[in-house]
């Protein structure tokens, strides 16, 4: 809807001259009004920004249409779509009828001249409102639609034409506020998922079961999803949810059972949404974001005006956070400046190969030394650990022949099995091997009785040792 001219005068004519012809676009002209009437009125956008800026601090200036703003349009674009849907299914009864004359015209009109939210159209924008937490309630979306088209519930605008609009006014200043913890998120929320590790075992190493996302310096466990070139949403998966699958949901959000990126994790788990390709992590800190601001109880249900005289936070303005910028940035010159002086006199010491100097490298080469041995200890773990495990599961596949989830379980384990020994057989992880092997022999040795842990593996003593002992070759021939 084009809102550079406050009036669009073109429809306007058609609508009082031909408003038979063009009478079912009317509503159309009222949304499109509405909107121009309202771009200028700050207190209805969202406010908060989503971007940390240096110190810990986010923005605070309006951007956005606010989420009740947003629901209410969206409520009114349905709503339109079920007026249309009904005089289209009232004028093909006249057609049928004889009430009017067969013609092109006629049986053009018969049918729905426009359809503005479509059911995948309702699924995406459930999806992001989830993802924003714009709505403490999930399947929003959903619960608006089913209310349109079962009920009749309708938001038709009626009250535009007694609207004025705002007058054009610059955007105001941005305010800057503290954000607790300086930062977004924790190891649990997000699109964070930890119903595979309850529920399934070594689940996180299952596609698709969960995926593995890279955040920052560590990894989180996420819900299992699907990629495409872009955001896109399964036509037939959105109308199963939207008339079937909400049915069952619907009772268990009114009791409060759901958070609200429940939403989101469910049409990602179910396949109703598939992101774009390596977006994962963007989409995972959205959803810390807007958790993140739900839990402050922050958000554009609550004015910028009264989140300001609550003095919850620390709130600046914007010329007293850009002196806050100015100091922080002064002290960090200084401090760089300090380390630099004192990197280039180690530089000097070590080149003069003075006593200092070399003390300094040996508790270098110490602390290397110490790395490694850390990560070849943590590897040596991992490693015995994939041995055992393949081993257990082959015995328990055995046993337990008829159950075809048993082999593949067995063919995820044994892919962990090679991940772990060709990182093991790395030039700079060699004594891991070596480790592992004479470790495996003690345990694969005629008079070998130490408890492994392993049900299959120490309740089939010999049969394990066989095993072991095939598996003890394949590695030793690696390492050859």
């Amino acid at each position: 809807f084009c809102t550079a001219v406050g009036v669009d005068h073109s429809m306007e004519t058609l609508l009082r001259t031909d408003p038979e012809k063009y009478g079912y676009q009317a509503g159309l002209s009222r949304l499109q009004r509405f909107l121009s009437k309202i771009q200028y009125d700050w207190s209805l956008r969202d406010y908060i920004g989503r971007k940390v800026f240096e110190g810990g601090y986010v923005r605070l200036q309006p951007n956005i249409f606010s989420s009740s703003l947003t629901e209410r349009l969206f409520h009114a674009c349905c709503s339109l779509d079920y007026v249309e849907a009904r005089r289209a299914a009232e004028h093909r009864r006249k057609l049928l009828s004889g009430e009017v004359d067969d013609t092109a015209y006629n049986r053009r009109m018969a049918e729905p001249q426009f359809r503005l939210v479509q059911e995948a159209n309702v699924i995406h924008v459930d999806f992001l409102w989830s993802l924003h937490c714009f709505n403490p309630r999930p399947f929003r979306a959903i619960e608006v639609y089913r209310r349109v088209w079962e009920e009749a519930d309708l938001d038709l605008l009626e009250d535009e034409p007694d609207m004025q609009p705002v007058p054009r006014t610059p955007m105001p200043a941005p305010l800057w506020m503290k954000l607790p913890g300086g930062r977004f998120g924790t190891a649990y929320d997000g699109l964070t998922d930890t119903l595979p590790l309850m529920t399934y075992f070594d689940g996180q190493a299952d596609p698709r079961a969960s995926r593995s996302l890279k955040t920052g310096e560590s990894s989180s466990v996420v819900v299992a999803f699907e990629e495409e070139d872009e955001l896109t949403v399964e036509e037939d998966t959105a109308s199963w949810i939207i008339w079937h699958e909400y049915d069952g949901l619907r009772q268990r959000i009114a009791d409060g059972e759901f958070t609200p990126t429940t939403a989101a994790q469910y049409l990602l788990r179910y396949g109703a949404v598939r992101i774009s390709k390596g977006k994962g992590a963007v989409y995972h800190r959205l959803a810390q974001r807007g958790q993140t601001f739900s839990r402050l109880g922050i958000g554009d249900r609550v004015s910028l005006p009264e989140l300001v005289a609550s003095r919850r936070f620390k709130i600046l303005s914007d010329s007293a956070y850009r002196q806050v910028v100015a100091r922080k940035l002064r002290g960090q010159i200084k401090k760089f400046r300090f380390w630099a002086c004192v990197a280039a006199c180690v530089q000097l010491h070590v080149h003069n190969k003075t006593a200092l100097g070399e003390r300094i490298l040996t508790l270098l080469e110490g602390e290397r030394e110490q790395q490694q041995g850390a990560i070849q200890a943590k590897l040596k773990a991992g490693m015995m650990d994939a041995v055992l495990t393949l081993c257990n599961q082959r015995l328990r596949v055995k046993e337990n022949t008829n159950q075809p989830e048993e082999f593949r379980y067995y063919r995820a384990v044994r892919a962990r099995f090679m991940r772990h020994l060709s990182e093991c057989l790395k030039p700079e992880n060699g004594g891991v091997i070596r480790d592992v092997i004479w470790e495996l022999r003690v345990l694969s040795s005629a008079h070998g009785t130490t408890k492994t842990g392993f049900y299959y593996v120490d309740s089939n003593r010999p049969t394990a040792k066989g095993l072991l002992n095939r598996l003890l070759m394949r590695m030793v021939k690696q390492v050859v």
